[in-house]
């Protein structure tokens, strides 16, 4: 029993072992979260709070392997919420639709900052003689080797295309939209010249007295904001176009 347990210390203590470790620990701790908070509905600040203890803890434990634990904890949020709506889930614990959870990507930021801010600490007390490992390479606050800097990079970049994506939600266009078929519209076409040139809207509403605004585009959550391509018949005729950004 010994020799098994000094075995898989042995493995956790080298490079591939305590890369893989980093990740199953960010991983069982983001989505231990995610699934908890799915449970729990109240004031989302509270994701701040917890994202920066497991970055902190994570940072410090893992030091030079901090990079590899972005991903793990911070998609583990929105992984958790996401299946929680596939299987039923509904406000006030989750999300309205699958869409609107993607807001919960933004935890990449505590996340991040909070892991470097762990592996700053370890890498200092280390530096000054506290908590030194008894064997092996130092500890370093950034990765080692190239193959090491390479993943670091590559997650780094995943990372940062999740967050541009919370950030700046693409627009949601009907079926078969096209700018090119949208270009064609003009003021004064019937709704059956409209219908045979761009197919069907997302949806038709009121928009005024006499007004009928067909939208073909739409925002991907409630305050995005998105490419408006609209338009607003009387009688069944266009009357006028909208073709701008919306500013939410």
């Amino acid at each position: 029993m010994g020799d098994w347990g000094a075995g898989i210390r042995r493995w956790t203590r080298s490079r591939s072992g305590s890369a893989l470790l980093a990740v199953v620990e960010a991983t069982a701790v983001g989505l231990a979260y995610g699934i908890a908070d799915t449970r729990i509905s109240g004031d989302e600040g509270r994701h701040f709070l917890a994202f920066l203890a497991a970055g902190v803890a994570l940072g410090f434990r893992h030091a030079g392997r901090a990079m590899l634990c972005w991903l793990p904890l911070g998609v583990g949020l929105y992984l958790a919420h996401v299946v929680a709506i596939a299987r039923g889930a509904r406000p006030p614990f989750v999300e309205e639709n699958v869409r609107f959870s993607e807001a919960c990507l933004f935890a990449l930021i505590p996340a991040g900052l909070s892991l470097m801010l762990g592996a700053l600490v370890r890498v200092s007390l280390a530096s000054n003689g506290v908590l030194r490992r008894e064997a092996g390479p130092p500890v370093r606050f950034l990765p080692r080797t190239t193959r090491d800097v390479l993943v670091a990079v590559a997650c780094l970049g995943v990372g940062l295309g999740l967050l541009r994506r919370a950030a700046f939600p693409p627009t949601i266009y009907a079926p078969g939209f096209t700018e090119a078929r949208f270009a064609q519209i003009r003021e004064g076409m019937t709704a059956g010249q409209v219908l045979s040139i761009l197919g069907p809207p997302l949806d038709r509403r009121p928009w005024g007295e006499g007004v009928e605004a067909w939208r073909y585009s739409n925002q991907y959550t409630y305050t995005s904001d998105f490419d408006r391509r609209w338009l607003f018949l009387r009688d069944g005729v266009v009357q006028s176009i909208a073709n701008d950004y919306w500013w939410d």
